[in-house]
């Protein structure tokens, strides 16, 4: 049904003119011009809807667009309101004149209607004729182009066409072979099969068959074509056989030669003729299959193997079979738990040669590839660490290949990276750079990154490991550690330590130097007071004494705590123990401290504390020896990479049941008021040295029953 629009202002007029046209045509008002097939105008509204109206033709192009003015009866019609298709001007094409007749409005519109579907007609025709012609000459430019040789017969088989292919394929030129019977051309063996085929394609339009044949060159010689055909007879765009031929000379001089050594390949190989039935099955086929070839030659394929019908060895068999091209694919028989590779091959008589290998394990390797896969990417998405992979392109450039959610703070930079942009504008400019450098040194690289992550300031631990193939960076494997926590906590742990320091230099300088007036004043009243109050004045001055000690051991703890590994350096080891051993001697002039042999001259691995180690063990020998006597040795010497210093006594001993905690923190000897962290701080230091500290038994001797030996292990320093 005709779509109308009726475009007339008073709503009583209007209504007139649709309850007359509603029922022959699909009839439509409102303000505007719409899509419609024929438009009505009256003088009041033609003002109005006049410019829309002629846009509208316009759109329509040479389609007859038609406008009818509905005119009352003494109303002056403007001559240049009249549609001139030529000059472009007016818009009306058609006047009807109040009052309307039903009957004649609706003869005068169809006559419209009916021009216009004419005038749509044509306009069709001539662009379905542009088409087939614009179809046509991409045809021909195509033939032209191709490679193959293209033909196109008569009924008879005179070539009508050839296409310019055919010197490359057969050495004649393009003319020379039009209007002959390219059926002359084909070897006599080869003729009367592609003759048949021939007039089975004439019995069926729109067929295409295919088939091989020998055909003689310009120069008396012989060349394969694969040929396709197509029945056309009726087409519109050509009307002919359209024939496509490729040179296949070569391959068939290949298949000739695998004929001949089929027998010797390890590939098991099965021949089939045009019916289906086995004609040539070797050995590896016999093992694989577990058949007899005596057996089955002669039989059909789908009645030996019923359960193949309907699998993919079935479907690509049969296009083999139907199209004579050769196909390739991998599949798996159920029915023997089995993966095939196999390979199908036209062959001249119209069968098919298979040849096929038994790739199970490959297949199951594969598998457990495609698994591990599978694993890495459920590792990649779900690992707390960012993981990201940057591709380098040849000129340089360093691109996101992927990356895990993890890494999208790392990666947002200055605006966030999407796979495949360049990280050069968009990631963190230190990450870029470090980056860059990992690709001139061909090494890793780490960096922390401190960015922001929803408002909050974090730090992440970068890591950058190139993959380097034949020298050249062809990929950069990126993972980030989220450490924001740690950083602060080390943070928390610098103000700890700068707390500490501040401890240790109120220890070490003014609470020492307050017990130091402390002892010297007690000293002095201890000489001028009565004799009945000394013991008090003695008892301050030992205080005294005790808290100095207890001072220096806090402060060579807290030195111990603060300092790094950083510090050890070469320390010669003879001269910290003669330093040592004097002091110890002239603080406890009751006791005997004395070295056996000679001291070795070699440097070990330690620092400035290592007076602390020996200070500690010495005095530990005299201040805990109850003999009336007490004796102090000192021996040293060199073992491999080590040296080792030996301390014995002749005191009472160590028991064996606190030998094993004596270096703890806070252990100290029933009878000992010192602060039990003197031998914890030796092992500390000694630990930190790497090397180690033990206690033995001293043997009875002349001078002695027994006694502890402290047994000190220290690195020599490289």
């Amino acid at each position: 049904m005709s779509r109308t629009q009726v475009l007339i202002d008073s709503e009583g007029e209007r209504a007139a003119v649709v309850s007359l046209l509603e029922d022959r045509y699909e009839v439509v008002t409102g303000d505007g011009v719409r899509q419609a097939d024929l438009y009505l105008v009256d003088d009041h509204s033609l003002p109005t809807y006049r410019e829309q109206l002629r846009e509208r033709k316009r759109a329509d192009g040479q389609v007859f667009c038609p406008v009818v003015l509905v005119r009352r009866r003494r109303t002056q019609i403007d001559r240049q309101a009249f549609h001139d298709p030529t000059a472009g001007t007016g818009v009306i094409d058609e006047v009807l004149t109040a009052p309307l007749d039903r009957e004649t409005v609706i003869w005068r519109l169809d006559n419209l209607l009916t021009r216009r579907d004419t005038t749509r007609n044509l306009v069709d025709r001539n662009a379905q004729l542009e088409r087939r012609e614009q179809e046509l000459e991409r045809y021909k430019t195509f033939v032209e182009q191709s490679s193959d040789v293209v033909s196109v017969l008569d009924e008879a088989g005179h070539i009508e066409y050839q296409s310019p292919a055919v010197g490359r394929a057969l050495g004649y030129e393009q003319s020379e072979l039009i209007g002959q019977n390219a059926f002359d051309f084909v070897h006599p063996d080869d003729r009367e099969a592609l003759w048949e085929t021939y007039e089975q394609l004439l019995e069926d339009p729109d067929r295409t068959v295919a088939d091989e044949a020998r055909f003689r060159t310009a120069d008396g010689d012989w060349r394969w074509l694969s040929i396709r055909a197509t029945n056309q007879l009726d087409g519109e765009v050509i009307d002919g056989i359209i024939v496509n031929s490729r040179d296949v000379t070569e391959r068939k001089r290949e298949e000739q030669k695998r004929q001949r050594t089929v027998r010797r390949m390890t590939d098991a190989i099965l021949g089939l003729d045009s019916d289906w039935q086995f004609i040539e099955i070797n050995e590896q086929a016999e093992s694989i299959l577990d058949i007899d070839a005596e057996t089955v030659l002669g039989e059909r394929i789908w009645d030996v193997f019923p359960e193949a019908t309907g699998t993919t060895f079935y479907d690509v068999y049969h296009t083999v079979m139907d199209e004579r091209e050769p196909r390739s694919f991998e599949e798996r028989l159920r029915e023997m738990d089995m993966w095939f590779e196999v390979n199908v091959y036209p062959e001249p008589h119209g069968g098919i040669s298979i040849y096929f290998r038994d790739i199970t394990d490959r297949k199951a390797r594969e598998n457990r590839i495609e698994r591990l896969n599978r694993e890495f990417e459920t590792v990649f998405e779900n690992v707390r660490d960012g993981l990201f992979l940057l591709a380098v392109e040849p000129d340089g450039a360093i691109m996101l290949r992927r990356s895990n959610d993890a890494a999208g703070p790392v990666l947002a930079g200055e605006r966030p990276v999407a796979p495949g942009e360049p990280l050069d504008g968009r990631a963190d400019p230190e990450l870029l750079d470090s980056c860059r450098t990992c690709l001139q040194r061909r090494g890793s690289g780490v960096l922390e990154l401190e960015t922001t992550v929803e408002g909050e300031d974090s730090t992440f631990d970068v890591r950058l490991s190139p993959v380097v193939v034949d020298g050249t960076v062809e990929m950069i494997v990126g993972s980030a550690r989220d450490i924001t926590e740690r950083k602060r906590y080390e943070r928390r742990i610098e103000a700890q330590r700068d707390d500490l320091k501040l401890l240790n230099q109120m220890v070490r300088h003014d609470i020492r130097n307050d017990l130091q007036v402390i002892k010297t004043h007690g000293e002095l009243l201890a000489q001028e007071i009565d004799p009945e109050l000394g013991s008090s004045a003695d008892s301050i001055v030992s205080a005294a004494e005790n808290a100095i000690v207890l001072t220096e051991e806090a402060r060579n703890l807290s030195e111990v705590m603060l300092r790094s590994g950083e510090t050890q350096q070469p320390t010669p080891l003879a001269t910290t123990l003669r330093t040592q051993i004097e002091q110890v001697r002239s603080a406890h002039e009751a006791a005997t401290i004395e070295i056996d042999g000679t001291l070795p001259e070699v440097d070990v691995q330690a620092d400035e504390m290592l007076d602390s180690v020996f200070d500690n063990l010495l005095k530990n020998s005299v201040v805990h020896n109850d003999s009336p006597d007490p004796r102090t040795v000192v021996s040293a010497g060199v073992d491999g990479e080590y040296a080792t210093v030996r301390i014995a006594d002749n005191g009472p001993g160590i028991p064996d049941e606190r030998k094993a905690r004596i270096f703890e923190k806070g252990s100290k000897g029933g009878h000992s008021d010192g602060s039990g962290i003197g031998l914890y701080l030796v092992d500390t230091l000694v630990d930190q040295y790497g090397g180690t500290v033990d206690i033995e038994d001293r043997g009875p001797s002349a001078e002695s029953d027994g006694g502890a030996v402290f047994v000190v292990r220290l690195p020599l320093a490289s």
